[in-house]
């Protein structure tokens, strides 16, 4: 149904892929490998919660270092004064809103993200998948994958979240899947299973069955009456 196939892409537009492999261990290198063999475009992302500091203020922060390639679906809107982006690049620093009052900052200044000391190249306007990021209480910081190692924020014992974004054909999707064994801490996330995505998608399927059957009915019904009144009227004209 072309409708349902609308509300599937706007469900992995909102998990900024066709699939995603969420783990609290590091990705596995067999995992990308097999994706690449798969035909699969792939990202990487690595989120943690972590000081951000600048000269006036502190504020716990929630940060993803992502690669350029993100998002493989959906829309990411980075304003600056030279314009809007869609890309983070190695060194740069892109804040939530909120996080310049709270910093008291503005663009072009220095904030220290754990041991790094970036420059903020503007705000962050538009993110998929904003809604099911676990540190959703803390204002969203993005940098690039490149400058995750000098933060010195993933420690052991820290809580971190690595995933895997994929897009592709659905058999080379299921193919990886099957492919992959899930160890502790390791799982699969489509636009069927992703929290609020999920349920959303899963009420549309249900009511526009219903709404079929209800056409269906209703078409049935109008074709009964109108051979009932042709009957009818057949009789009419012979007696």
């Amino acid at each position: 149904m072309r409708v349902e196939g609308v509300m599937v892409d706007q469900g992995r537009s909102m998990i900024a892929a066709d699939q995603v492999f969420r783990s609290a261990n590091p990705l596995p290198p067999t995992l990308l490998e097999r994706a690449e063999q798969q035909g699969l475009q792939t990202s990487v992302q690595t989120r943690f919660g972590t000081m951000a500091f600048s000269d006036e203020a502190m504020q716990l922060v929630s940060v993803k270092s992502v690669d350029t390639a993100f998002p493989l679906r959906g829309a990411l809107s980075l304003q600056s004064a030279n314009g809007v982006r869609h890309q983070v690049q190695p060194g740069e620093l892109w804040l939530a809103a909120r996080l310049f009052d709270l910093l008291k900052v503005k663009e072009g200044d220095t904030l220290a993200i754990g041991d790094a000391e970036l420059v903020i190249s503007g705000t962050i306007m538009e993110e998929p998948e904003l809604s099911f990021n676990p540190f959703s209480q803390m204002p969203a910081v993005l940098i690039h994958a490149d400058d995750l190692t000098q933060t010195g924020a993933i420690q052991p014992g820290s809580r971190v979240q690595y995933r895997a974004y994929f897009k592709g054909e659905d058999a080379q999707l299921a193919a990886l899947q099957q492919a992959t064994t899930l160890a502790a801490g390791d799982r699969w996330l489509s636009e069927t299973t992703q929290g609020r995505t999920g349920d959303i998608l899963e009420k549309a399927r249900q009511y526009l069955s219903l709404t079929l059957i209800l056409v269906i009915m209703m078409a049935t019904a109008t074709l009964v009456l109108t051979c009932l009144h042709y009957v009818s009227t057949r009789r009419e004209t012979v007696a």
